[in-house]
């Protein structure tokens, strides 16, 4: 880093270091690329800051564990006043001031510090993360490649932390000074002496412990070999996959068709009828309901009282409109039948349009008849001329499937003998790993044997304890007191009395409260029933208004229906009434007489169309069983190479993967 620094390139460095860092996800691009991509129309090429910040930037990459061990311990200690969102401009300082401090300098590090708030960086450069690196890296590496360098620029980085300290500590204290507080002095006595340090007892030797065996905590080279061996199988294997994908014909398109997908959603129908032994059942009504109607609602005493107060008013009312007409108001019965006499008129109108609507309609629909037929066979010529080309491209796409069959045969060989190869390394990696469970098992089961017999000796001690314990407890003398009911406890209370004298009151004051209760009881039952009874005859009175207004509405109902049929005439009387509606139904009945004519002809025709279907369907027929005559003839040839051992008898060996997919692509 040949870069001085100023105070405004300081800060422009550490801004587009943190805003680099902050944007860059190693999933979607690799750190060129990213750095391009920053820095386009921001900084040129050549611009020293620009290859300084993407050193820093590459480098901060490079030694991210490194780095993380450092920020993650900063932030346990100081998280709670700093910034999470600043985290990438302390991953910047950390870099520079253990991978780059040689270059960058003392100077140049004030000035990088002078940009920022004191006690922030105060904070991070206090860390110190040695026992942390060492868990990363080598020890030794640790210890000669970064700590030795840092220990070199210790005294300028301690006068650097004292400066800040001293600039943070004078920005807190307050502009008043505050007085000084007493300071008081010791008493001038006689020190004691010094007490004599105990010696130290001495630790017992103990017997050095067996070493933990290596393979416990480290896996066998092994099963390293073993897994890049697979990961390069695993690399040739999608590498091959990747050529035939791109390679295969155009006929092994995964999509389905329309028979195929009808077939599909008709099994899955049946298998929905066949789960309906799940459904909820319900008990079937009683016989004697059948039938009965609908159920009589039982009212509570509150409804029945509220009816019967909307019955007596309604009587009320009616006999204040009997009382106004005997002493000579006016009816609006002759308003009535005007304004009856004015919706039957409404009616005839409405019922006239609603009749050339349907004749317009009808009109409209034998028209778009007739014109749907009329391009229906200009559309069955086109589809002949079409038909013809294409049964000539399916001949050329047939000669086109036979030449890429051989190709797939000649692969599909090729990945046979791949294949048998991959099963023998397998083989044999089974074999190793074998032999190291088996030393594994050995350990653990001497393992387990020591801790067997530990618990064991565990279980005796306490079994010897609960022993003693339980002796302990047997050896207890019972306590008996006997208890006289007649007896007085003597405390000298004013109401003192024995058990049985308490017994017996107790008794005499159950027999008063229930004999309360009985009376109670019966004054209940006689309210209720004079209450019943009331009910009863409101009740029936409600019955007998129930059945008037019934009467009533049922007569209401029957001369509202005579009316109607005498007021609605039918659709010749409504056609003889208004001779447009005459024209219409005129011009209907001629474009129905043509339609059937159309129809007719098209009757004969189909014929014609019917045979030729029927040559196409013999000649797809015959082309779809030589197409299975080519695919059996391929399976008798696998089944061949089976017998002949060249080919594993596995069924869901991946060495039939050809095979079944040509015969789904058929099928397809």
């Amino acid at each position: 880093m040949g870069l001085t620094l100023t105070k405004e390139t300081a800060q422009q460095l550490l801004q587009h270091s943190q805003e680099i860092l902050d944007s860059f996800r190693s999933a979607d691009m690799a750190v060129d690329a990213h750095a391009n991509q920053y820095f386009d129309g921001v900084l040129p090429r050549d611009d020293p800051v620009r290859v300084t910040i993407v050193e820093i930037f590459a480098g901060c990459i490079r030694y991210e564990k490194a780095l993380d061990t450092v920020i993650t311990a900063f932030y346990n200690v100081e998280g709670r006043v700093v910034k999470r969102s600043e985290q990438n401009l302390y991953r910047v300082f950390a870099y520079l001031i253990v991978f780059r401090m040689e270059e960058l300098g003392i100077p140049n590090l004030k000035k990088l510090i002078a940009t920022l708030e004191r006690k922030r960086i105060y904070r991070h450069l206090y860390t110190w993360m040695l026992d942390e690196w060492a868990k990363l890296y080598d020890r030794v590496y640790v210890e000669n490649e970064i700590i030795s360098p840092l220990e070199e620029f210790l005294p300028q980085l301690e006068e650097i932390l004292e400066r800040l300290r001293v600039q943070i500590e004078e920005g807190l204290k307050s502009k008043k000074e505050l007085i000084k507080p007493t300071e008081p002095q010791p008493f001038t006595l006689t020190e004691p002496k010094p007490r004599s340090v105990p010696m130290p007892e001495e630790l017992p030797t103990l017997a050095p412990s067996r070493p933990v065996p290596s393979s416990t905590y480290e896996r066998p080279q092994e099963s390293a070999d073993l897994a890049e061996r697979r990961r390069k199988n695993r690399e040739v294997a999608e590498q091959r996959l990747a050529e035939a994908t791109r390679q295969r014909p155009r006929c092994a398109d995964p999509g389905k068709s329309e028979k195929c997908e009808r077939k599909i959603r008709e099994i899955r129908a049946e298998q929905e009828r066949a789960l309906a032994f799940d459904a909820p059942k319900s008990n079937p009504m009683p016989k004697e309901r059948q039938g009965a109607g609908q159920a009589a609602v039982k009212l509570n005493a509150a409804a029945i009282m509220r009816e019967w107060a909307r019955y007596r008013e309604a009587e009320k009312r009616e006999a204040e409109r009997l009382g106004a007409l005997e002493a000579g108001a006016f009816d609006k019965s002759a308003f009535e039948a005007w304004q009856q006499a004015q919706k039957e008129a409404d009616l005839q109108s409405q019922l006239a349009e609603l009749e050339r609507r349907r004749l317009e309609g009808q009109l409209s629909y034998e028209e778009a008849v007739i014109a749907r037929r009329r391009l229906a066979e200009s559309n069955r010529a086109v589809v002949e001329k079409e038909r013809e080309a294409a049964a000539e491209r399916q001949e050329e796409l047939a000669a086109m499937r036979a030449a890429e069959e051989e190709q797939l045969k000649q692969r599909m060989a090729e990945i046979m003998a791949g294949h048998a190869k991959a099963r023998q390394a397998v083989r044999d990696a089974q074999k190793a790993k074998a032999l190291s469970r088996a030393e594994q098992q050995q350990e653990t089961e001497e393992l387990l044997k020591q801790a067997y017999e530990e618990a064991a000796a565990e279980l005796r001690r306490k079994m010897e304890l609960i022993a003693e314990i339980r002796a302990i407890e047997a050896t207890q003398a019972p306590r008996e007191k006997r208890l006289d009911l007649t007896e007085i406890a003597g405390f000298g209370f004013l109401s003192e009395m024995s058990i049985a004298e308490l017994r017996e009151r107790l008794s005499l004051a159950k027999q008063r409260q229930t004999q309360e209760m009985e009376e109670k009881r019966d004054q209940i039952l006689e309210e209720k029933q004079a209450k019943d009874e009331k009910l009863l005859h409101t009740m029936e009175l409600i019955g007998r208004h129930r059945a008037e207004r019934s009467r009533a509405a049922a007569a209401r109902q029957e001369e509202k229906k005579k009316r109607a049929e005498n007021s609605r005439p039918g659709q010749p009387k409504i056609r003889a009434r208004d001779p447009r509606l005459s024209d219409l139904a005129q011009q209907v009945q001629a474009r129905k007489q043509e339609r059937q004519e159309m129809q007719q002809q098209e009757r004969q025709g189909s014929n014609l169309a019917l045979k030729t279907t029927k040559a196409m369907s013999r000649e797809k027929k015959a082309r779809e069983a030589a197409r299975w005559a080519q695919l059996e003839s391929a399976q008798e040839r696998v089944a061949r190479l089976r017998t002949s051992g060249i080919v594993s008898a596995d069924p869901n060996a991946p060495d039939e993967r050809f095979p079944r997919q040509s015969s789904r692509m058929t099928c397809t």
